[in-house]
């Protein structure tokens, strides 16, 4: 989850000048520069005076991943493979949590071996005492409304739609036939779009509704979404656009693909949506799509 992926401007094949580095990297900076300890708000002040507009959610989930004692930090991409995080081998092991919304720098001398370990197939946080009991796989700010009703917390039309579209394309994936396939890439294709412009309308309202965004492509979704700091990784970039692909291919040429490439798609998309609406909105939707749906995910 590493934003700006290029750390240089190119313009005719000239490198013009250095752009700002990696979210982690300004995250590590301010503490380092706040005597190596802060409370999270300190190190989003932080990040926001000295660098502008980088996305607070960003900022937040960033420190999260990089906090070796978080329960939370395995349901993002850099840590979906145990290691030991006291041989300070891999970026994003420096934070440690003293208390509620307050880090420090990690130092294993002071606060022990720490790692991500497996354990009957699901990834696990470990401390010197043993295994970190996992806290609800949704934020902190979600959680009251989560042993109610998940869906409380889904107060975003465009949101909204863009999970009904997910749980649409799952439907039909699950029933198998070649319609079904189609009716499935049609879907899966919009829950991405729909998303990626829930994050425009969450960001500026008032811009998404006079600006027209809604009638935005998916490719200049992406575009546009990029300019406020939102993450989009690479690999996720070119997968969802073979999906765009084959989703047009289905729906302008009557070429569906086959039952070998739509469980490849539907995964895609999953894991894309998955990751973008909790880092993005604090939503784990796994909470929200029934299990019978997510069979063979």
């Amino acid at each position: 989850m590493l934003l700006a992926s290029d750390n240089y401007q190119w313009t005719d094949g000239l490198k013009l000048e250095s752009k700002r580095p990696y979210v982690w990297q300004m995250v590590k900076e301010a503490v380092e520069n706040l005597g190596g300890r802060a409370s999270h708000r300190e190190i989003i002040n932080y990040v926001k005076n000295k660098y502008g507009d980088v996305n607070e959610n960003t900022i937040r989930c960033q420190i999260i991943i990089c906090t070796v004692n978080h329960p939370s930090r395995i349901h993002f991409p850099e840590n979906k493979k145990p290691r030991d995080c006291s041989l300070l081998n891999h970026h994003c092991d420096f934070l440690f949590a003293i208390g509620k919304g307050e880090v420090e720098l990690y130092d294993p001398k002071k606060h022990g071996q720490w790692a991500i370990v497996e354990k009957d197939g699901k990834l696990l946080v470990s401390g010197p005492t043993g295994i970190v009991k996992p806290r609800s796989t949704t934020f902190p700010v979600t959680k009251e409304f989560v042993s109610r009703s998940p869906w409380l917390e889904v107060r975003n039309p465009l949101l909204k739609t863009a999970i009904y579209s997910l749980m649409n394309a799952l439907e039909f994936f699950q029933k198998g036939e070649e319609r079904h396939r189609q009716g499935s890439l049609i879907f899966m294709d919009q829950a991405v779009e729909y998303v990626l412009k829930a994050k425009l309308f969450q960001i500026n309202e008032t811009r998404f509704l006079e600006s027209l965004l809604e009638y935005l492509d998916y490719g200049r979704a992406i575009q546009e979404i990029q300019k406020y700091g939102v993450v989009i990784l690479d690999e996720e970039k070119v997968r969802l656009k073979e999906v765009h692909k084959a989703r047009n291919d289905a729906q302008h040429r009557g070429k569906i693909a086959d039952a070998v490439w739509t469980p490849r798609y539907m995964e895609w998309v999953y894991k894309f949506m998955k990751r973008f609406c909790l880092e993005n909105f604090g939503i784990d939707i796994d909470s929200l799509v029934p299990s019978n749906l997510r069979v063979g995910l």
